[in-house]
């Protein structure tokens, strides 16, 4: 086991930051992560069958109001989840915090959990993302494999998608760390005071797209280091391929 030693140090910071990004997704309330009920309706929208057969109503002139979730063209849903952690009434607060009960369960946590409200979004234009994302392809396919899930847990499971992604950046900063500094200290160092970064941890917890053009943009770092090293075609590939992700 003696070869292992070497990994011991890295293998605790992952640890240690894996057990604190799993406690961060659970404990952030519903949606207060940037447009965070956004990107979970769009992901919602492009997990929908691609012929709309249900009644769809087109509204002109609409205009949402930023105070009230509900009047967003998202899924019954999603808006619902928005009212369960009293999404309207923290956002953009620095001491509001979400209504609690004595009970296990929240305000509207037993109905969503029975799966009882609509998924599909039937009034137009809806106001999802635009933004073409592998994040939004991959949730989408989440989603729908969590189909017999219900929101909460679905919702969560996408929190805990974005943390994989987190994860897969800090594993690319350790391999640029392990080129750039001599010491295995230092490496370690490195990664773990990257980790650490808030915003990098907040983004890497909740459902949102900029995780996975973090995670692009730092594999392209890596890829771009290793083609200055050592040029090849697998490199050359690697650096074109990371840079149309990112």
């Amino acid at each position: 086991m003696t070869f292992l030693k070497p990994f011991f140090p890295i293998f605790i910071v992952f640890l240690t930051l894996t057990c604190l990004g799993i406690f961060f997704s659970i404990l952030l309330p519903l949606y207060p992560g940037p447009d965070e009920q956004v990107h979970y309706a769009t992901i919602q929208y492009r997990a929908e069958p691609k012929e709309k057969t249900w009644p769809i109503e087109n509204i002109t002139n609409h205009h949402a109001d930023g105070n009230d979730i509900s009047t967003f063209h998202f899924s019954e849903e999603v808006i619902r989840l928005g009212k369960l952690s009293n999404f309207d009434d923290i956002k953009w607060q620095g001491a509001n915090t979400s209504h609690f009960t004595t009970g296990t369960l929240g305000p509207l946590e037993a109905d969503l959990r029975t799966n009882t409200f609509k998924r599909l979004i039937d009034a137009y234009p809806q106001n999802t993302s635009p933004n073409a994302s592998f994040y939004y392809w991959i949730s989408s396919s989440l989603e729908q494999f969590f189909y017999t899930s219900n929101a909460i847990e679905r919702f969560f499971a996408l929190r805990l998608f974005s943390f994989f992604l987190y994860l897969g950046t800090l594993f690319i900063i350790y391999r640029i760390a392990k080129k750039v500094f001599d010491t295995s200290l230092h490496q370690i160092l490195f990664t773990l005071l990257v980790g650490l970064q808030p915003m990098l941890l907040a983004t890497g917890t909740i459902v949102n797209i900029d995780i996975a053009l973090i995670l692009g943009t730092t594999l392209f770092f890596w890829s771009a280091l290793r083609l200055i090293e050592k040029p090849s075609p697998l490199n050359h590939l690697l650096t074109l391929i990371s840079l149309s992700i990112a």
